[in-house]
């Protein structure tokens, strides 16, 4: 599994796919916690706020800075920005557990368990494969990959040009299969046999070990009904069932857990109930997917007079919607050259985009408010083929306009104090309907990975004599619960006339994957500019 998941996110890092989402754009605004509306001074105005192009190479009659120029961005005549870039990542949900429990496991080995050499480790990989099945929420546990680059961001006067794709990719699983799990297919033993052979019994245990499983509880009566039905069992219910109780807690199951899966129409239950079924025929799946967008923005700022502006930035946009599917049991060694050939061949989205941004300045305060994406477009879905031939639908993809409201507070004008907050939800949404025949019953076919982010961000940056300037700031998506806090970090030098940026974020939380500690989420970014 382990293996599986890292060649996925290696796909997933190599090939163009993406949503748009509430990006961070530039190594300055990711240094200062994601916060660029008001404080946004060079060329990734066109995305942060249009309307700082007014206050570009605006100043007074003789040359000096206007006094509602806290920051002098009316110095700036013209520049280049050669190229910035960001790229992160966030494990959401349970998906780090998931790995971690199957880490060392292997789906297959269900169907080995009615063996006479089943050992207690096949027991322990099936109490905690079929947790895994039964708890997997897919649109929600998932791994996000998102990039975007910008390249020969040019801006004169008032007027920028440029160029900048963005980037974001799913990794999560479709058709959950909780009927094709039967653990006894072959060999000449029974389920209850099979759990109660010497060889599959967990070394420690000991008879009546009660703790996930107590007598009485749901799971306990459920358990017993579906193992006393099975004929020819050689040793009793109860010595079955606290072996399954010590296998899932020496795997670090909870009890819900094993409520969850052992009781009513859980996983345990229809694989005791279901001997005659193959795992090597489950239908789960490895989804992944997405969608890429490139943009190639003109953008124009209009001053109404030294403390209020306007700016418009119209787009064309281009866009492929990718995705790829395959058997968790079989073919995800196939997943590089699907996705690959998903996005080759799907059909290219050519449409446009308008943002709008203003920014209101004093002496000492600026103050920005932007609308991406006001004309919603839209970039078209596809058919596609999974590792086993079947097709499988992606849905069109709607970029829904986009609101962020943001303030800069300049003490000095060498010190910056900035925040920013989105005012609506912004969706990365990935829809995917299944066409693969005979899906088990219970197999819904529809698999909605929905990742909504609601920023708030705050963050600082000191220009030591403008040469070497320093940035710290801190973020939350207020939109999803389980989100972490993120931490961020970042500097940039000026060598005369050339910006160099360096920049990183972490989550405040970790997860644990193959026993070692990972940020739940990170992010790195640079860029090389120059001014005049």
């Amino acid at each position: 599994m382990r293996t599986i998941i890292t060649a996925t996110l290696l796909t997933i890092a190599a090939t163009p796919v993406a949503a748009m989402d509430s990006f961070i754009v530039g190594p300055r605004a990711l240094g200062m916690g994601g916060a660029g509306t008001a404080a946004t001074d060079d060329n990734t105005a066109s995305f942060w706020n249009p309307g700082m192009y007014g206050f570009f190479h605006r100043r007074n009659a003789d040359g000096t800075t206007l006094a509602s120029d806290p920051n002098d961005v009316g110095r700036r005549t013209w520049g280049i920005g050669f190229v910035d870039a960001v790229i992160g990542y966030e494990i959401r949900g349970r998906l780090a557990d998931n790995v971690q429990q199957l880490a060392d496991s292997n789906l297959s080995k269900l169907s080995g368990l009615n063996a006479a050499t089943a050992t207690a480790n096949d027991l322990q990989t099936a109490v905690t494969a079929l947790t895994l099945l039964q708890n997997f929420d897919a649109g929600h546990d998932t791994v996000a990959l998102n990039a975007n680059i910008g390249v020969m961001g040019i801006r004169i006067g008032h007027v920028g040009i440029g160029a900048r794709q963005f980037a974001q990719g799913f990794v999560s699983i479709a058709d959950k299969d909780l009927t094709n799990i039967g653990i006894a297919v072959s060999g000449g033993l029974n389920v209850l046999d099979a759990i109660n052979t010497p060889t599959a019994t967990p070394t420690g245990w000991t008879t009546g070990f009660s703790n996930l499983i107590p007598v009485g509880s749901q799971a306990y009566t459920d358990l017993t009904v579906a193992l006393g039905a099975v004929v020819g069992g050689s040793t009793s219910v109860p010595d079955a069932i606290s072996k399954l109780d010590y296998a899932a807690s020496q795997a670090g199951l909870t009890e819900a857990d094993l409520t969850a899966i052992g009781s009513g129409t859980g996983a345990l239950i229809n694989a005791i109930n279901n001997i005659t079924t193959d795992v090597n025929q489950n239908v789960t799946a490895v989804f992944t997917g997405g969608f890429t967008v490139a943009e190639l923005p003109v953008t124009y700022g209009y001053a109404l007079n030294d403390q209020l502006s306007i700016g418009v930035n119209g787009k064309l946009m281009i866009g492929k919607v990718a995705a790829a599917k395959a058997r968790l049991i079989s073919g995800t060694d196939k997943l590089s050259t699907l996705l690959q050939d998903a996005f080759d061949k799907s059909e290219q989205t050519v449409t446009g985009g308008i943002d709008v941004g203003i920014v209101w300045r004093n002496s000492w305060l600026q103050a920005g408010l932007t609308g991406r994406n006001l004309n919603r477009p839209i970039l078209k879905g596809g058919t596609y083929k999974d590792a086993d031939g079947f097709a499988f639908t992606v849905a069109d993809v709607p970029l829904d306009p986009q609101a962020t409201f943001g303030l800069a507070l300049y003490p000095f004008q060498t010190l910056c104090l900035t925040g920013d907050i989105d005012l609506t939800e912004n969706k990365s949404v990935i829809k995917t309907v299944s066409g693969r025949p005979g899906l088990p019953v219970a197999t819904d076919p529809v698999l909605k990975i929905e990742n909504v982010t609601r920023r708030a961000s705050a963050g600082v940056e000191w220009n030591a004599f403008r040469f070497l300037a320093f940035r710290g700031g801190v973020s939350k998506n207020l939109a999803e619960s389980d989100s972490s806090a993120m931490i961020h970090a970042g500097f940039g030098v000026n060598f005369w006339l050339l910006r160099a940026d360096l920049a990183a974020s972490m989550a405040t939380e970790k997860v644990t994957v193959d026993g070692k500690q990972y940020p739940k989420a990170g992010s790195v970014g640079l860029g090389v500019t120059m001014d005049f």
